[in-house]
């Protein structure tokens, strides 16, 4: 394993636990578009 690198658990870990839309919206204003063909 590199020095500095996250261990990949870890990160499975965050993404099975955070929302990640609710994260950013905390910060940036977020619009759904949809755009149908």
């Amino acid at each position: 394993m590199m020095a500095g690198r996250i261990p990949e658990q870890f990160i499975d870990e965050v993404r099975n636990s955070v929302d990640i839309v609710d994260v950013i919206s905390q910060y940036v204003s977020l619009e759904k578009k949809v755009k149908t063909i």
